[in-house]
């Protein structure tokens, strides 16, 4: 559950920058909100963001993080221009949109899920995956969702990964997808060699280190 200091903010966020802002993840967030914005925008956030006591830090390639000591969850902003190419794409995704209860517009559940799934293949620890699809398998419409978006996006590999969880759980080394399986799913689609060289290049690695407060709080926060 969104901690109410930050569903404050973000509902802040939404009032300002309207459809320039989303939560690509999802509207239930893990240990930070995940925030994509048009680049047009980020000034814009960047003084709300600052004027609520939020302050900037480098996160992963592209990323920028936001948190202060009194804000329960940073935000993990990440601008339209950095958008990943192994992901559905923006277009699609913006077209696909649901509206959020009170903050900014939430991407659709099989936009999530085939993100997920090019992060399990790019090198994302597939427990975190695996946690983050299971929810959306549980409602009734979701793999017909999945499978009209992933025709639409070219992206069936990739939905055939993630519709079964298990299987992809039962892939597991050391935490993540195997190298020798992420290459064969490239073999056969743009999308997972896009997110294979991402996992090569190390662009999808561990987060920059936060300050000791930052960390602690990260690691108590759910997932």
């Amino acid at each position: 559950m969104t901690p109410e200091p930050t569903r404050a903010l973000l509902e802040e966020v939404a009032a300002l920058l309207g459809y320039r802002a989303i939560l690509w993840r999802g509207a239930e967030p893990g240990s930070d909100v995940d925030l994509l914005v048009s680049d047009a925008a980020l000034p814009e956030l960047s003084r709300l963001l600052t004027a609520a006591g939020l302050r900037p830090e480098a996160g992963d390639p592209g990323h920028v993080v936001w948190s202060s000591p009194s804000t329960p969850l940073p935000l993990d902003v990440l601008p339209f221009s950095a958008w990943p190419a192994y992901y559905p794409s923006l277009v699609g995704v913006m077209s696909r949109l649901l509206e959020g209860e009170s903050g900014p517009p939430v991407a659709s559940a099989a936009d999530r899920a085939l993100i997920f799934s090019a992060e399990a293949v790019a090198g994302r620890p597939i427990d975190r995956v695996v946690r983050r699809i299971r929810p959306l398998l549980e409602a009734p419409s979701f793999r017909n969702e999945l499978r009209q978006v992933a025709a639409t996006e070219g992206l069936g590999t990739l939905a055939d990964l993630i519709e079964r969880p298990d299987a992809l759980a039962s892939l597991t080394r050391r935490g993540r997808l195997p190298y020798p399986k992420a290459a064969a799913l490239a073999g056969g689609s743009a999308a997972a060699r896009a997110a294979l060289g991402a996992r090569v290049a190390g662009r999808l690695g561990p987060r920059v280190p936060r300050s000791p407060v930052h960390r602690r709080r990260r690691r108590s926060a759910p997932c």
